[in-house]
């Protein structure tokens, strides 16, 4: 108990530290310091008191982008990508008729160690209770830990095409994933991420085009050209690739997605390096992205194979 709340002290100094850095509007520094063991131990733990409540937020947002585009869940299966080490979001669409919600990340399944399965079974008895619903439809409380039978967690690079999961999917979500894949894999992801999808399946990706380093200036890093920056943020978890909505439509275009419904939030934009100048002002101001995709039908005559993917236990 000792080792654990000296680690708890720890860790609110090095939040405390970064809030103070964040103030202090010294990106470069905070940069550097997440690189510290300690720093990104913190900055990447995934579930703490308010994880509940930032689930719950996802959850109502991606509803709210369902419901108005008219994309249904009934007997749908679902992959959400980059969703952390949780099951996270999905838990909150218990009580909606889907048939199978994948969650995935890079990382490894939550419940394959000790601490993810407490936090995974203390989210799953909080989200039973605020829905009324059985905890057994979420996960089995013996040890080890199992989802139940709806839901699934794997491991997902999306840069690596799985055949196994072709034409296999509904709807696929993601929520501030596609601005860190490396720019040099973007392209290869949203294609297998196409190729995921079943024909006439939907896409929702939620893109948060700010500067992750310091949100109050948010796009900070538009005064780096490429090399600078990728030098600057390599294997930091501050890295993003700094394409710009433009980028994203267009490269949803040349995988033969249809745009359905596009939302932005826009920000000033500062002083910018010369790459940048390229780019519009319009789409320089956009700091946020959301957008509903569609994949065309097939024509007549010719059908993808569209396997059952049910949802199973890690």
């Amino acid at each position: 108990m000792r080792s654990s709340g000296c680690g708890d002290v720890m860790k609110s100094l090095t939040k405390r530290m970064l809030r103070a850095i964040q103030q202090l509007h010294l990106d470069e520094t905070m940069i550097r310091a997440s690189r510290l063991p300690l720093v990104r131990n913190v900055a990447t733990s995934g579930w703490d008191d308010r994880s509940k409540e930032l689930y719950a937020t996802l959850h109502d947002t991606y509803k709210r982008i369902l419901e108005k585009n008219h994309v249904s869940l009934r007997g749908k299966n679902v992959l959400e990508i980059g969703a952390g080490a949780s099951m996270g979001a999905g838990f909150f669409f218990v009580d909606e008729p889907f048939n199978a919600w994948i969650a995935s990340d890079l990382s490894r399944s939550p419940v394959q160690d000790d601490a993810h399965q407490r936090h995974e079974l203390a989210l799953a008895r909080a989200v039973a209770a605020q829905k009324g619903v059985s905890l057994s439809e979420l996960v089995t409380s013996g040890k080890p830990l199992r989802y139940a039978e709806r839901f699934a967690f794997r491991k997902l690079d999306t840069g690596r095409f799985e055949w196994q999961l072709g034409a296999s999917f509904d709807i696929i979500l993601s929520n501030a994933v596609l601005e860190h894949i490396p720019a040099e894999l973007l392209p290869r992801s949203i294609r297998n991420l196409t190729r995921y999808l079943r024909p006439g399946g939907h896409m929702v990706h939620i893109i948060d085009l700010r500067d992750h380093v310091n949100m109050a200036n948010p796009f900070h890093f538009y005064r780096y050209s490429r090399v600078a920056w990728n030098r600057l943020t390599k294997d930091t978890i501050f890295y993003t690739n700094r394409w710009r909505a433009g980028d994203f439509l267009s490269e949803f275009g040349r995988n033969g997605l249809r745009i359905v419904d596009i939302a932005v939030v826009r920000a000033p934009v500062p002083r910018f390096h010369e790459e940048f100048a390229r780019y519009g002002k319009d789409d320089l101001a956009i700091a946020r992205l959301e957008v509903v995709l569609q994949k065309p039908l097939e024509k007549q005559g010719k059908r993808a194979s569209s396997p059952h993917y049910k949802g199973r236990n890690p």
